[in-house]
């Protein structure tokens, strides 16, 4: 059993090497996989060099292998967690390379994400105050996320302290966020000292021109590679840089 275990594992490195065609069959194995409890199992999801994606990475929001807005994503992250993957080291290695699907999942209510996002927090892995305070808004936008945000904010009541000084001055939607995410977002809290907005790549119609409008120290605004149409820059005349592919 243990050999068969060891084949299937080193086929699972091999595969994503080769390119090959991911369908729902694979999936169903790559599920399986996240859900043994062997420590040994789990490793074979992870890339196997730096710079290489291994299945972990090719099923996040935003991966080639990624057909279900980030579920099996987020269930790996799970499992992981609960393992010994359970790390500093771990949390680094997501807030360095799948920050903002983690972002974006937890904007949308999931709960892995909301209690990694607090990890983040309570482990002091982001050093950027503004990446901070947009987690925090992040957090704050779901039942769940402000629950345990606060249940946090009870234990280090230094991060509370950060959002009473008018939020943060930048902020990057995740990439496919929705004119609902960013609505979701900026009605969870402080913004009124954010002058860089960056809706780049995500999914963001003109429609999110109604929000834009209430950041009264907005100066930047990035709608590159977004469905917002020239109708967003008449709500818009104020902004020092816009780019957006309909106007390029």
């Amino acid at each position: 059993m243990l050999h068969s275990v060891t084949v299937q594992m080193n086929l699972l490195r091999i595969v994503p090497d080769l390119s090959v065609c991911l369908n729902r069959e694979l999936k169903y194995v790559i599920q399986r996989f996240a859900e043994d409890p062997r420590q040994e199992v789990h490793s074979c999801l992870l890339s196997v060099r730096s710079g290489k994606d291994g299945w972990f990475q090719l099923y996040s929001p935003g991966g080639v292998a990624c057909d279900d807005d980030g579920e099996l994503f987020a269930s790996m992250v799970h499992i992981l967690m609960g393992s010994c993957y359970k790390t500093k080291k771990f949390l680094l290695s997501l807030a360095e390379n799948k920050l903002g699907p983690c972002m974006l999942l937890a904007l949308r209510g999931n709960q892995t994400m909301v209690e990694i996002l607090c990890l983040m927090l309570e482990y002091n892995i982001m050093e950027n105050k503004d990446t901070q305070l947009q987690i925090i808004s992040t957090l704050e936008s779901t039942p769940v996320g402000l629950h345990m945000y606060e249940q946090l904010c009870d234990r280090q009541r230094e991060l509370k302290e950060l959002q009473r000084k008018g939020g943060p001055t930048r902020l990057t939607l995740p990439s496919k966020s929705t004119d609902a995410d960013l609505a979701r977002l900026l009605s969870s809290g402080s913004f009124g000292n954010l002058e860089n907005l960056s809706l780049a790549f995500t999914n963001v119609t003109s429609a999110c021109a109604e929000q834009l409008i209430k950041l009264p120290s907005l100066k930047q605004l990035n709608l590159w590679s977004t469905q917002c149409c020239i109708v967003i820059y008449r709500f818009c005349v104020n902004f020092t840089v816009f780019k957006c592919r309909s106007l390029i």
